[in-house]
């Protein structure tokens, strides 16, 4: 801190300083400062105006100059004040160990000059509290920056949780952002992949039946461009008019009939019952499309000799439930996702994030089932 973090209250100071080292004598024994004693106190009001930007220099200042006050016989009391306030800033601007020899330093030169000076007697009572009022004066400067550290060190902790839960906010983010363009591009491959080559295939026999398909691309397509592009808004630093306009509803439950059509698309029989009546949230519709998305890409992608697929949704009071079962072949092993896959992972996250959970099974009589519950808070 330079001569620029000077502060009118240092001005305040100096005028004390000054008042009680030229007034306080004149009004209390009616005397008079002489030229000395102005000097030694301007001098000593300089010191005290930077304390807070040098304090070495102001210690130094007023140890010197308060010697030669006392010395020459101007007084005690009123520069052992100057002497205190001194002391105070060292303490709370110098570490313990620079401000702590220092202050042993002052006392005895103190009590050395007091006892040489014939003003106060070297074991005198008023010699040993002018020491202990110095002490005490060096010991709260000690205490304040104490207070100021532990303080600094406090928020500081502070700032570092802070930014830790930004970090942490911010990687959920990129992490629910990712399974989005997962579930969305991964289902929208399988998708058109299935359809074109249903194209390439009936192309030349059947022309409707490819046109049907290339119908199917060309929607499909475009939803998952509106859906992609809804996702990388959430990017933006900024939701404006052209940002908002690009952004595309959230999917719900009802969309969950335009991934079951794509299913029925590719010749597979498809049963969708869904049970009851309790609402469903709209956040909680949103995680239940994707996971039905992500199953039925993985029935195009994976499953092998599926014929029928059976989708079950119960909202009841206390739960919703999301069944998924294909009757594909029976697996050879234990169900691993290949390495850089991350559907079965990505809807066990998301149920998570909700407060549920999704289980994976390959049933040995053949057929692969995904369920996913999700807990209400009601009750039947």
């Amino acid at each position: 801190m330079g001569l620029r973090g000077l502060r009118w209250h240092d001005g305040l100071f100096v005028l004390a300083t000054l008042a009680s080292l030229l007034l306080a004598p004149w009004v209390s024994h009616d005397t008079a400062p002489d030229a000395l004693g102005v000097a030694l106190a301007l001098v000593m009001g300089a010191a005290v105006a930077v304390r807070r930007v040098w304090p070495l220099l102001t210690l130094a200042t007023v140890l010197v100059a308060g010697t030669v006050w006392v010395v020459t016989d101007h007084g005690e009391v009123a520069v052992g004040v100057v002497m205190m306030l001194a002391l105070a800033t060292v303490g709370n601007r110098c570490p313990p160990l620079v401000s702590v020899p220092l202050t042993l330093g002052v006392l005895v030169v103190v009590y050395v000059t007091a006892a040489l000076s014939h003003n106060v007697p070297r074991f005198d009572e008023s010699n040993f509290q002018l020491l202990g009022w110095l002490v005490a004066a060096a010991g709260g400067g000690l205490v304040v920056r104490s207070r100021r550290v532990e303080l600094a060190a406090v928020l500081a902790r502070e700032e570092d949780l802070r930014e830790q839960e930004a970090e942490s906010r911010v990687d959920q983010e990129r992490l629910r952002i990712a399974q989005e363009l997962h579930d969305t591009v991964g289902h929208t491959v399988a998708t058109v992949t299935i359809q074109a080559e249903v194209a390439a295939r009936v192309l030349d026999d059947h022309p409707e039946q490819a046109r049907t398909a290339l119908e199917t691309i060309a929607e499909v397509s475009r939803t998952t461009l509106q859906e992609i592009r809804a996702t990388l808004g959430m990017l933006r630093s900024g939701d404006g008019e052209a940002a908002a306009a690009e952004k595309a509803p959230v999917p719900s439950v009802a969309d969950i009939a335009r991934v079951l059509d794509v299913l029925r698309g590719r010749g597979l029989t498809v049963d969708f019952d869904r049970r009851g009546h309790a609402p469903v949230p709209a956040s909680l519709g949103g995680v239940l499309y994707r996971i039905v998305q992500e199953a039925a890409t993985n029935i195009l992608k994976h499953a092998e000799g599926v014929t029928h697929v059976w989708v079950t949704l119960e909202c009841d009071p206390a739960a919703l439930v999301l069944g998924v079962l294909d009757d594909g072949a029976p697996l050879a092993g234990p169900v691993v996702e290949p390495p850089g896959h991350h559907g079965l992972a990505g809807m066990k996250e998301r149920a998570r994030a909700l407060g549920g959970w999704v289980t994976t099974e390959a049933r040995p009589e053949g057929g692969f089932e995904v369920r996913a519950v999700f807990p209400t808070g009601g009750r039947t």
